[in-house]
């Protein structure tokens, strides 16, 4: 924090251009902001009370996370993906097989349709 954010602080005022002004006003933000969290885990790391008050926060939202040590087998996990719809009910996931005859269906109705007569002027 020092002279930089100090210098940083008064340019602008002898600053014409705006885009300077703003650029070192967001500068002396950013250090500011920098500065007082770097602080902060200062204080709490030299001041045993406050480091004490820190890590009993700290246990008491790592008891309230939720555990993630549950992992689904390939199967289970594939019937839930077979559950997903959209919001008209239709089906949002497909096997490869299925998939692939989707495509290769809907491309050939694609080049069967019939297109409007197109004229091209010359």
């Amino acid at each position: 924090m020092g002279i930089s954010s100090l210098v940083l602080f008064v340019l602008p005022n002898f600053i014409g251009d705006i885009i300077l002004k703003r650029l070192c006003l967001i500068l002396f933000n950013y250090i500011f902001a920098s500065f007082i969290i770097f602080l902060v885990f200062v204080v709490i790391s030299t001041t045993s009370t406050y480091r004490q008050i820190f890590v009993e926060k700290l246990k008491q939202l790592k008891m309230k996370l939720p555990r993630s040590s549950y992992v689904e087998d390939g199967q289970v996990a594939m019937n839930r993906l077979n559950e997903l719809k959209t919001f008209d009910g239709q089906k949002m996931f497909f096997s490869t097989n299925e998939e692939k005859n989707l495509y290769f269906q809907q491309l050939a109705n694609d080049w069967n349709s019939k297109f409007p007569n197109v004229t091209i002027k010359k």
